[in-house]
Formats: C-alpha cells, sequence, structure tokens
C-alpha cells in the first residue's frame, strides 16, 4: 500500500508545483502525501485537464503531458492513455464509450494486469 496523506492547502499548492507546468495544463488531485491508496484503490486518484487552441494542439499538449506524467507506488494507466492519443481514430475524433474495446482491447490487457 501507498501512503499518502489528506493534503492541506499548503501541500496541495507544493505537490501541484511539483507537476509539469506549461500552458493548457491542470493537474487535479485526489490524493496526497502519505494517503492510504489500497489495492482497491479509486482509479480517479488525479486528473490530468488539457486545452489548445484546437483538437490538434490539445492533443500535442496532452502527448506531452502525459510523458512527463509520475505516478510512484502504484500501477496506472498512462501507457495506454498514451496508446490512445497516439491511434488515428482518437486523433480524427472517432471517441465513444466503446473507442478502447473497439481499438485497444490488447493494449487494455496488457496495461491492466
Amino acid at each position: 500500500m501507498q501512503r499518502i496523506r489528506k493534503p492541506s492547502s499548503l501541500l496541495q499548492e507544493k505537490l501541484q508545483h511539483s507537476f509539469y507546468r506549461r500552458p493548457g495544463i491542470r493537474h487535479e488531485l485526489g490524493v496526497g502525501e502519505q494517503s492510504v491508496v489500497t489495492p482497491f484503490y479509486d482509479p480517479m486518484i488525479a486528473k490530468l485537464v488539457v486545452k489548445g487552441k484546437d483538437r490538434e494542439e490539445a492533443i500535442g499538449i496532452l502527448k506531452d503531458a502525459l510523458a512527463h506524467y509520475e505516478v510512484q507506488g502504484i500501477k496506472t494507466n498512462i501507457p495506454m492513455l498514451q496508446k490512445v492519443v497516439e491511434h488515428e481514430a482518437y486523433v480524427s475524433g472517432d471517441t465513444t464509450t466503446n473507442f478502447v474495446e473497439k481499438y485497444l482491447q490488447e493494449t487494455k490487457k496488457n496495461v491492466m494486469k
């Protein structure tokens, strides 16, 4: 288990400054230093939000942010997200709730082991 304590506003600010920063990127945290993350953790421990002048720019920012994103102590789906944003269907806007099942089922199996 990874321990991360609930972030105070000062700790939250400190954590925000440790993330990769550039225009168009926002990090939202659900955990902080020394909170307990059990094997049954909610997969939404943090959220990466990006914004660009258009889809192409936003995808570029997202690719860059994912390349720099680091979570220690637990397994994440960052490698799968990187495959999603590289996929031609995602880039073209062909995204639905069954995107992973339709295009990345094998990747999902490998990432979620």
